[in-house]
């Protein structure tokens, strides 16, 4: 973990140590809730993509393959260069199964953050 401020070893007051200790504690909780968001609503749905396609490492390292396994997940209209997402709750779109749950984990937690109103429980609503 990195730390974030000057260690209170080398602080002479005592009063200053502790301001510092608890300075740093409340940095570290901060930076726990980040660590467990992301988990939670990113690296943990992305993971589970990759594992439902076979993406792995040795794919992830070469250079082009990370664009190439979203590719199927956008569309353009009318030959504009604005992207879409295709609609995974439509069986018209030509998704797999793996691609579907991904969007519809995406879309929901876009407007679940980018919208205040939003009033669905999970993707499935």
């Amino acid at each position: 973990m990195q730390s974030f401020t000057m260690k209170p070893a080398y602080i002479s007051s005592r009063n200053a140590r502790l301001i510092v200790n608890n300075y740093r504690a409340m940095l570290n909780a901060m930076s726990d809730d980040i660590n467990d968001g992301y988990d939670e609503y990113i690296h943990n749905p992305v993971m589970d993509y990759y594992n439902a396609i076979g993406y792995t490492a040795l794919r992830n390292s070469t250079i082009g393959m990370q664009s190439k396994v979203y590719q199927n997940m956008f569309e353009t209209q009318d030959g504009k260069l604005t992207m879409y997402f295709k609609n995974p709750y439509s069986e018209a779109s030509n998704l797999t199964e793996a691609e579907r749950k991904f969007l519809k984990r995406a879309i929901f937690l876009f407007n679940k953050f980018l919208r205040p109103d939003f009033a669905f429980k999970d993707e499935n609503d």
